[in-house]
Order: C-alpha cells, then structure tokens, then sequence
C-alpha cells in the first residue's frame, strides 16, 4: 500500500471510531459513566437555546423599525439557523470543558474494561493533578483562541476570504477533535504540546473523527449523547495512535555505533 493509498485509508477510518463509541455507548458497565455527561450536555444545551431565543428576540425589538415587524418572521429563522449552526462548536466546546471531570472517568473505564485493570497513569496529588490539568485546560483555550482568530483574520481578506468558512469548519473539527483527546490523554498527565504531537502525527484520521463528531451535534436529539460517544471513540482512537507510534519506535533501527578513538 503506497503512502496515499494509507493516508486515505487512515482518513476513511476516523468516523468508524465515532460509531464504535455510539456502540459501547450501550454496555452494562459504561452506562452510569454515560448518564452524567448526557444529563450536563442537555442542561447546558437548553440554557444555551433558552438564552439564544430571547436574546435574539430583545435584539429584534431593538434593532427593527416600527412598522416592520413583518420582517420578524423572515429574519428571526434566518438568523436562528446561523447562529445555531456557528454556535453548536462553542457550546459543544464549552460542554465538553464543564464536563471533563466526568468525561475523563468515562475515558478511564473505557480503557480498564478493555484492558482488565485501572489506567496506571501514575499522580502527583489531587491537588496537583487538577492545577495540571487546568493549566493544560488554559493552553487549549489559548491555542483555540489562536487557531479561530486566524481564520477569522482570513475572513476580512478580500478574495482569500472565500476560504473562511470551509476553513472554519475544519479548523472547528480539529480543535473539538483535540479537547475529547484530552480526556485520555489527559488521564496519562501529558501536556499539551505532547497531546498535539501525536494527534499531528495521524491528522487527517484524526481530523476525519472531528468532523464526523462535529457534524453530529447538528443533528437535533443525536446532540445530547454526541459527547460521551466522542469520549469513548477517541480513547479507542487515542489508543491505537499510542500503539503504532510505539511499533514504530520499536522498528527504528538502532544508530550506528560510534567508530572506536584511536
């Protein structure tokens, strides 16, 4: 198989891991891990719709003249359905940051019931643990900030900026990719420069599983468990990146021994 045919093969397989969560979604020991995330995604989604719905309509008072609230039957679903399609990612991203204390559990019991045994990650101290993992939270949302505002700076060039929107989209799925990689990675204590490093090392297998999980919090009821089957999908994914990043570490052949002083 030459290189492209792997890549592509690689970027086919990433929204398989998607469906592997949905299926494990379902097992007897996993459910009480599920419930949780699934009850903080519903409660954060329908305050988030609850706020957009009269925060649209108080700015529809102020900003339509008098005598054409005709147009608010026009304008209202127009500007509904975009701002519902841009701001899924935001809410999504924020859900699944409010959550991470569940959804790494969730991460770790998938790994001890496919292993047998608890993820042995090692740990510093409660203490220490949750400012590491905060700190590592706080440079996500850095490398986020940056990722967005770029493509937000593409968005004012003129010409270029025909490019913003599919670009956002991916930039999106990557960026939401990576905050569920967290969770397993983050039960290994890794920082974030380290988790980067191998999700980079698979992008388009990786960015493949974003987009299919980003794609399903558009979809009405899908959205609510869309979260926890992320989690478990990208662990299994998670895993099989740190097994073939580990089988070609051990297939590197050893350096050459240096030649003897004379």
């Amino acid at each position: 198989m030459n290189a492209t045919a792997a890549h592509v093969t690689g970027m086919l397989s990433g929204p398989t891991y998607l469906l592997r969560g949905f299926v494990l979604l379902r097992r007897p020991g996993l459910r009480r891990y599920v419930f949780l995330p699934v009850l903080g995604n519903l409660l954060i989604f329908v305050g988030a719709a609850v706020a957009l719905f009269f925060g649209m309509d108080t700015l529809l008072d102020r900003w339509l003249p008098e005598g054409f609230d005709w147009l608010r039957w026009i304008v209202f679903p127009l500007v509904a359905l975009v701002l519902i399609a841009g701001g899924m990612f935001v809410f999504t991203l924020i859900a699944a940051m409010l959550l991470s204390p569940f959804l790494g559990t969730l991460s770790a019991k998938v790994e001890a019931m496919l292993d047998g045994r608890p993820l042995d990650a090692g740990s510093d101290g409660w203490w220490r643990d949750l400012r590491a993992g905060i700190a590592v939270e706080l440079r996500r949302l850095g490398y986020a900030a940056l990722c967005l505002l770029g493509v937000f700076a593409i968005g004012l060039i003129p010409l270029i900026n025909i490019v913003a929107a599919p670009l956002a989209f991916v930039v999106s799925a990557w960026l939401l990719a990576g905050e569920y990689a967290g969770n397993p990675l983050g039960n290994r204590r890794w920082p974030l420069r380290r988790q980067l490093e191998l999700l980079r090392a698979s992008r388009l297998r990786v960015l493949a599983f974003g987009t299919a999980s980003f794609g399903l919090t558009l979809v009405p009821v899908v959205n609510f468990v869309v979260i926890p089957a992320s989690v478990i999908g990208v662990t299994l994914l998670c895993r099989d990146l740190l097994a073939a990043e580990s089988a070609g570490a051990t297939a590197q052949p050893a350096a050459d021994p240096a030649p003897p002083n004379r």
